[in-house]
């Protein structure tokens, strides 16, 4: 995957959504991965990674984490773009990726 500058993934399970946003800090000093549940006190959980591409494996377990959880993914936009539905669908998993990297 290329360096992307902003990346989101939207995952629900019954009715409860939660998003995975992962962006260039605004003073350049790295990169920010929220984990956040929308509900009424919508908790956030941040993290700040120096490298891009540790705040793209972060924000992969995040997404992994939600999937164990039993959420699915449901929206995956990059750089504002937005993947076709059929496709952040059926787009190999976390925990699939999480596989491949083990063998």
């Amino acid at each position: 995957m290329s360096e992307w500058r902003n990346r989101t993934t939207r995952l629900v399970r019954d009715g409860v959504k939660v998003s995975v946003m992962s962006y260039k800090d605004n003073f350049g000093n790295g990169w920010r991965t929220l984990f956040t549940v929308h509900a009424e006190d919508n908790p956030v959980i941040s993290h700040i990674e120096k490298e891009w591409w540790d705040a793209d494996s972060h924000h992969d377990k995040l997404v992994h984490v939600a999937e164990l959880m039993g959420y699915r993914a449901f929206s995956e936009a990059i750089n504002g773009k937005e993947k076709a539905p059929e496709a952040a669908a059926n787009a190999p998993s976390t925990s699939t990726l999480c596989r491949l990297h083990a063998t």
